[in-house]
């Protein structure tokens, strides 16, 4: 990371985290590269995909995880990744 960078990123984390909140929100907006996304179409796909996960569900052709037994096995991924640097 060039010098400038670097003292960029050290200024930014010294700020309050709304404050970081807010600058990275503006910054990840100017990576979009995209046209913008229409909300309402964003909502109407989003709620497509709930209903028809909760019918995969009532069809048993998807099973669910408790949340303590998913957050196990990620941490335990993402340990062995980090463990082994191949992976």
């Amino acid at each position: 990371m060039p010098p400038d960078a670097a003292q960029l990123l050290a200024d930014v984390l010294a700020l309050p985290a709304e404050q970081r909140r807010e600058l990275v929100a503006e910054v990840l907006a100017t990576l979009d590269d995209g046209p913008a996304e229409d909300p309402a179409v964003v909502a109407a796909t989003w709620a497509d995909e709930i209903h028809r996960r909760i019918e995969r569900r009532k069809a048993g052709l998807s099973k669910s995880s408790p949340w303590p037994e998913v957050r196990d096995a990620l941490l335990v991924e993402l340990r062995a990744r980090r463990d082994d640097p191949r992976r």
